[in-house]
Formats: structure tokens, C-alpha cells, sequence
């Protein structure tokens, strides 16, 4: 399929769900029960320029959380694995998201500027640096990333700052 690198612009905005009062953006409830009652759209990417966008979206979503731009690359990225890197994007977005509700701003200080999704071995998210690198095996379906609480953890206790 090839290679994708994107990153975005922060642009402003907010998220708004129908478990908020009234519709009220996101981001001025507190709690991360808010996420928890969110659930990702089913995925289905049946071509380029589907992934492209939902990774648009996702590096979009990080981005506006720590206020900077973070590229999400996927070099070298088999066609079967398409609806796979989408979750995982969704899932790492998710993640970002998350720790703005746990981390009460500190989340700006958040260092990492690249997301690199990596096809094979174990799933497993670690940090290189200021990039998070994720890690899912297209073999193992869903089970074949890591889980969005794994991505978060790393964001909360040992992003760089």
C-alpha cells in the first residue's frame, strides 16, 4: 500500500458527545468516565485514501491535545494490515485524549512528535526518544495491538516533557 506520514495543524476545535450536559464540549467535563462511555466507530478501510484520512483525523486528535504537531508514519505498510493501523491510530488518538483528562494540562508538556505504527512482533507501545512507537501484529486480529490503557500509561508516567 505504501507509506503514510501524516501530521496535521493544530486547528480549533472540540469534541462533543451525547453523554456531556446538554451536548457540552468534552474538554470542559471532568472525569475520564467520558472516554469510557465512548466507543470507535467500526472501521472499514477499503482504500488509501480512507486509511489516509482516518490517519489525518487521529494525528489531528493527539495534536490538539498537547498543542503541537504529532506526524503519525506508517512506512512500509502491507495492504492487509489497513483496518488494523486504523484502529491502532484511533486507539493512540484515544489515548492522547485520555491523559488531558488525567493530566490536568500537563499534558502540553508532552514531548513526543511522532507516532511510528511498526507491522510485526508483539504488540507493545514504548518511547524512543520523542517517538512513541507502536508495535501490532496484523496476524492476531484486534488482539494484535496494544491496548489503548497500555498507550496511556507510557503517556501519563514516561513521555518526555
Amino acid at each position: 500500500m505504501g507509506r503514510f506520514s501524516l501530521g496535521c495543524l493544530i486547528a480549533p476545535a472540540a469534541l462533543f458527545a451525547a453523554v456531556a450536559p446538554a451536548h457540552a464540549a468534552i474538554s470542559l467535563m471532568s472525569g475520564p468516565s467520558v472516554f469510557s462511555q465512548m466507543s470507535s466507530p467500526a472501521l472499514d478501510i477499503s482504500s488509501t485514501a480512507d486509511l489516509g484520512r482516518t490517519m489525518a483525523r487521529a494525528s489531528n486528535r493527539a495534536s490538539r491535545v498537547v498543542g503541537h504537531s504529532i506526524l503519525f508514519d506508517a512506512p512500509g505498510l502491507d495492504s492487509d494490515a489497513a483496518d488494523l493501523v486504523a484502529d491502532v491510530a484511533d486507539v493512540t488518538a484515544q489515548a492522547f485524549e485520555n491523559s488531558a483528562l488525567v493530566l490536568n494540562g500537563r499534558e502540553k508538556t508532552i514531548a513526543i512528535r511522532r507516532v511510528l505504527f511498526v507491522e510485526g512482533g508483539k504488540p507493545d507501545a514504548r518511547l524512543e526518544g520523542d517517538v512513541l512507537r507502536i508495535s501490532f501484529s496484523t496476524g492476531m486480529g484486534a488482539a494484535g495491538r496494544p491496548t489503548p490503557e497500555r498507550i496511556f500509561h507510557l503517556l501519563a508516567t514516561q513521555a518526555p516533557t
